[in-house]
């Protein structure tokens, strides 16, 4: 009899510990999302009106002596996207007489092309702050754009199925925040930390700056439960 007791205590207990006191649900995609049907609709409605004319704004400030367009930003970006996937060893080859890519030089002189990206800026230098500041941002330079991002990935439903995981993103950058990931196809590239749901969509990231798990960077009411478990704390909120 006492074994039968202690069993079914156990039995209650587990049932117990395994109960759902919190009901998660699907929430259904609004019309604007689902009418997003091509992968241009999709990257418009990253890209819009409000970042070109940041991307605009501080470009044409850091530049002085030349004016671009939000035409002339569009162009840019959609070169950068083409030689992504018509690989040259030189971008200077797709504007050469040997190997000229007519899509590609048909849209913008090569001139421009680097005018736009020796001056592409994306935020306000004179505001940025010192590296000893306990208040400086790592990534100032494109905060802007981050901040977009993640308010666009936002305001889309979250679904009842969410992962945290990694990504890499690849570059030949020499810079501090590369990091090496041996087990990724491209083993060196920042590192992002990624919300994502059972759908496709990513619902937040952020950029690993080593400096993202000091306690100035965590909420009054968050607990500190670790460098892994305080990143998903971090993307939940």
């Amino acid at each position: 009899m006492e074994i039968n007791y202690l069993n079914s205590n156990l039995r209650d207990l587990k049932k117990f510990c395994y109960q759902k006191f919190v009901k998660f649900a699907d929430k259904p995609l609004p019309s604007k999302f689902t009418d997003l049907s091509t992968p241009l609709s999709f990257f418009n409605y990253f890209f819009d009106e409000k970042l070109y004319d940041l991307i605009v704004e501080q470009t044409n400030l850091f530049s002085y002596d030349n004016v671009f367009t939000k035409k002339d930003i569009q162009k840019y970006l959609g070169i950068c996207i083409f030689t992504s996937v018509v690989h040259m060893s030189s971008v200077r080859d797709y504007w050469s007489q040997g190997l000229r890519f007519e899509p590609i030089a048909e849209t913008m002189s090569l001139n421009n092309f680097e005018k736009i990206r020796r001056y592409l800026h994306f935020n306000d230098n004179s505001t940025m702050l010192p590296k000893d500041h306990p208040d400086n941002d790592r990534l100032h330079k494109i905060r802007p754009v981050v901040d977009h991002l993640n308010n666009k990935y936002q305001r889309i439903p979250f679904s009842r199925d969410l992962c945290v995981d990694e990504q890499q993103c690849a570059t030949k950058a020499r810079m501090y925040l590369k990091q090496y990931m041996p087990m990724k196809p491209h083993k060196w590239g920042y590192k992002l930390f990624m919300l994502c749901d059972v759908n496709g969509f990513a619902d937040k990231f952020e950029i690993y700056t080593s400096s993202e798990n000091l306690p100035k960077n965590r909420l009054p009411t968050e607990p500190d439960l670790g460098v892994s478990a305080n990143v998903v704390v971090r993307l939940t909120r």
